[in-house]
């Protein structure tokens, strides 16, 4: 048995480990975020802290998408698609709630619903990806744009988040792109995804720090 054949061996119990890791990632980062709101009752922290509620619940989602139910669940996709597209709209919206008024906000949940399935029922390929590359090319602009060297909370980390999540993106679209070929690409996907996750939850202790 090769090095790859090998690894593919193990992808069962890594999309356990996947799972959980990034499970357990949003549920820190959102229990930290829902802290800061309740002290400031910012608008903001509460977009951002739905945000990683939205991404945690996709990734569950997920889990039971393709390991529990297999491919009998395609129709799963499109709670998947949803939470992922919302999670996205709910991270610009905690830097735009001022401006995004709430017929504008029922759009999003629209959009939201739509993306999936155009990805799954059209059959537009590459839909889900291409479409959260753009949202989060244009949250890493709007978050460059608003960027404040000396911000304090959670103001600090958006530039940053929004760049992973575009990181994020990026590498799982090269590895959809990449799977039929080089299937063992998707263990290196998950090992990148599950950092930057991680990532995110040393960027929300750093503010925490910042705040005790």
């Amino acid at each position: 048995m090769g090095f790859n054949e090998a690894l593919l061996a193990y992808r069962f119990p890594a999309e356990i480990i996947y799972t959980l890791i990034v499970v357990v990632s949003c549920s820190i980062v959102a229990y930290k975020a829902n802290a800061f709101y309740r002290l400031s009752h910012h608008e903001g922290l509460r977009h951002f802290r739905n945000t990683f509620v939205y991404f945690g619940l996709a990734y569950l989602v997920r889990y039971v998408e393709y390991v529990v139910l297999g491919d009998v669940a395609s129709w799963m996709h499109i709670p998947f698609g949803f939470l992922m597209s919302i999670a996205g709209f709910s991270l610009i919206r905690s830097m735009e709630w001022k401006c995004v008024s709430r017929p504008w906000w029922l759009l999003t949940y629209a959009i939201a619903v739509l993306i999936p399935v155009l990805d799954l029922i059209v059959g537009i390929p590459y839909f889900l990806f291409l479409s959260q590359i753009a949202l989060f090319t244009y949250g890493v602009i709007l978050a460059k744009q608003r960027y404040q060297p000396n911000a304090r909370g959670v103001r600090q980390v958006h530039l940053i988040v929004m760049v992973l999540f575009l990181l994020g993106w990026i590498v799982n679209f090269i590895g959809q792109m990449l799977y039929n070929t080089y299937p063992v690409i998707v263990l290196y996907v998950y090992v990148i995804t599950s950092a930057i996750f991680v990532l995110f939850v040393f960027a929300i202790m750093r503010v925490h720090r910042g705040k005790a």
